[in-house]
């Protein structure tokens, strides 16, 4: 009896030693299960978060844009709107210059209209002044109407000098003078006869042969440029020193 009682004890220790050890599987599965769960949820919530926070940014990324995208057509209508009040302005301007020139001139077309004095009126009212003739006029008009007058060689009385030293050269230029229409010539000799070209002297009342006189000499003699003058009181109106060319 004894044996039995403790086997059946033993037996009961044991289901209860399985009952336990079943109870405390189960126990540490449903806190398995539970930290699953709270991973899970934890795991969820942090899913969610990000979530949120990502359509948190794309929210601002997009009103960012937005106010991106406005704003340039914001300022093109501003810049549009300054552009046509600043061409109104230069138009209004220019059509203010335009009535103001068009105002102007009307008044001042009426002044010269109601202050114009007829020709008539001022012919009496000033005097009309003849005209000054300058002097070189005046003298170019009486050379024009003074008469010409004719030069005649013969009026001249002419003394003939050998300033070369070659005999016969005073009186072969008498001959020659004496052939273009000279009358009164004198030949004779120069106080030297280094001369190279032949020198006229004339009285200055006579200047007005001087020019003819050049002209015939010059067909047969080789002239000096300068022309000497002779004394009021001189014999002869004209001197001519023959030189050696």
């Amino acid at each position: 009896m004894v044996d039995k009682k403790t086997e059946e004890e033993k037996t009961d220790g044991v289901e209860k030693i399985e009952v336990e050890e079943v109870s405390v599987e189960s126990m540490v599965e449903e806190d398995k299960k539970e930290e699953e769960e709270n991973r899970e949820d934890e795991a969820g919530e942090e899913e969610k978060e990000e979530k949120d926070e990502k359509i948190e940014v794309e929210e601002v990324e997009s009103a960012d844009d937005s106010d991106v995208a406005t704003l340039p057509s914001k300022e093109l209508k501003k810049g549009k709107g300054k552009k046509i009040f600043l061409i109104i302005l230069i138009v209004v301007f220019l059509l203010g210059l335009t009535a103001g020139g068009i105002f102007v001139y009307r008044r001042a077309m009426e002044k010269k209209r109601a202050g114009a004095v007829p020709e008539a009126e001022i012919s009496q009212i000033l005097p009309i002044q003849p005209e000054e003739s300058s002097p070189s006029a005046e003298k170019l008009e009486e050379e024009l109407l003074e008469p010409e007058i004719e030069l005649e060689r013969a009026d001249l009385t002419i003394r003939v000098l050998n300033g070369s030293g070659v005999a016969g050269t005073a009186g072969k230029a008498k001959d020659f003078l004496e052939g273009l229409g000279y009358e009164e010539v004198e030949a004779g000799n120069a106080g030297a006869y280094d001369y190279e070209e032949t020198e006229i002297a004339i009285k200055a009342d006579k200047e007005a042969y001087l020019d003819l006189l050049k002209e015939d000499l010059s067909e047969k003699y080789s002239l000096a440029e300068e022309v000497g003058e002779l004394d009021e009181d001189s014999e002869f109106d004209v001197e001519i020193i023959v030189g050696g060319k």
